[in-house]
């Protein structure tokens, strides 16, 4: 079992503190609080002599820490922790922005399906106008109603309309934009 999956099953490890105190929290192996002896018998099993949690700083209620490991008789110095802080502090901006990415990503994907059932819609819409001599709003009344009675998306229903015609669906024209 490996140190950090360790500190997960028992949560007696330094990276849930840090993440608490919003600080580094070092932990050796030579120490005497009562505190980390399980931890640090773990350590000294796995063949470390010391470990060193920085917290991320992230958006509330989402932590994440890095932990650095150290071999036996290796000392954090407040330089390796102000070292450890900074990269911290970079691992925080680098997580940021990918989950900024991630959200953005996911609007596009949604407003991109979201264009696509419309395309579907309003051309079944166009076809029941035409057939019945409605306005938009009544064919969308129709189109609405079976999708209700027959429990279905009105999107599949549109689909369904449009796959019964001559030339079949029509695909979207929505070309989205190339990012650089």
């Amino acid at each position: 079992m490996n140190v950090a999956s360790s500190e997960d099953r028992y949560g007696d490890g330094p990276m849930e503190q840090a993440a608490a105190t919003a600080g580094p929290v070092v932990v050796t192996t030579g120490g005497t609080p009562q505190r980390w002896q399980a931890y640090r018998r773990r350590l000294a099993g796995a063949g470390y002599g010391g470990a060193l949690a920085v917290p991320l700083e992230l958006e509330a209620r989402t932590t994440c820490t890095l932990v650095f490991l150290g071999p036996a008789g290796f000392e954090f110095t407040p330089e390796l922790v102000g070292e450890a802080n900074w990269l911290a502090e970079v691992a925080s901006s680098s997580m940021k922005l990918a989950r900024e990415v991630r959200s953005v990503r996911s609007a596009g994907d949604n407003l991109k399906t979201v264009l696509e059932s419309r395309t579907s819609i309003d051309v079944a819409c166009g076809v029941i106008m035409a057939q019945n001599r409605c306005s938009y709003s009544e064919a969308f009344s129709k189109l609405a109603g079976v999708s209700r009675q027959r429990n279905l998306k009105v999107r599949s229903v549109a689909e369904n309309i449009l796959k019964a015609m001559a030339g079949g669906s029509p695909g979207t024209r929505f070309e989205p934009p190339v990012l650089a």
